[in-house]
């Protein structure tokens, strides 16, 4: 199993305060002694970003492909860009912000993975993917439709929207309805009920007073 973290930096789209390189550089370096935390070996971490990245021995790896304006979509065309190196294998691709806190349970996360491309819905009740956590099962036909769609075309939505579109129009092999516990939110989770007791990740601004309380909260009581 793999995992992946990707940014495409442009500094005239900034979508929200932290992204800028310093800040993302940080997340990135937090995230990684994280995963290293949970047992990762650093030949199975990959960041994937434009601009020059190196901590604790694993370095970035370009964009093989510099030619999409929507800055969401660089996160799919990441996970291909590694999939195609790598095409047997699951690959967890995660925002820099989505940190996780306990090992995964390999029983447990293959049950959970059930179609080519796997994620939680936004919140209950709700159609939309949340794409802070996705798993991909291989390099499979879905990833392949999507990547060869989005290089061919202007496309001008978000990541999330983007993977219902594909399902809807072109068909594909998308799950939404993976348990929270791979990507719990820490912003406003008792609104959007997007929750989790003990949350194999999380995903919030770990500068947020708010989210760095629950974060050592989870930390403490988590069980591993």
């Amino acid at each position: 199993m793999l995992t992946l973290i990707s940014f495409y930096y442009k500094p005239d789209f900034i979508y929200k305060h932290k992204d800028h390189i310093p800040s993302i550089q940080e997340s990135i370096n937090t995230n990684i002694d994280y995963l290293l935390e949970n047992n990762w070996n650093i030949n199975s971490i990959f960041i994937k970003t434009n601009f020059d990245f190196f901590y604790k021995g694993i370095a970035y790896r370009p964009f093989e492909y510099n030619g999409c304006s929507n800055l969401f979509l660089t996160k799919i065309i990441a996970a291909y860009e590694i999939l195609k190196q790598y095409p047997n294998e699951i690959l967890w691709q995660h925002d820099h912000d989505t940190y996780q806190i306990r090992s995964f349970n390999t029983n447990q996360l293959n049950k959970q993975l059930t179609h080519d491309i796997n994620m939680c819905n936004y919140w209950n009740g709700n159609d939309r993917p949340q794409g802070a956590s996705v798993f991909y099962r291989g390099l499979s036909k879905s990833l392949t439709d999507m990547y060869n769609y989005i290089i061919k075309n202007d496309i001008n939505l978000c990541d999330e929207t983007f993977f219902m579109y594909f399902m809807k129009k072109y068909g594909g092999s998308i799950n939404i309805r993976m348990s929270y516990e791979y990507n719990t939110s820490l912003t406003k989770f008792t609104h959007k009920q997007r929750f989790s007791l003990y949350p194999y990740c999380v995903h919030g601004d770990l500068r947020s007073g708010f989210c760095s309380a629950l974060l050592h909260h989870y930390l403490n009581e988590r069980i591993i």
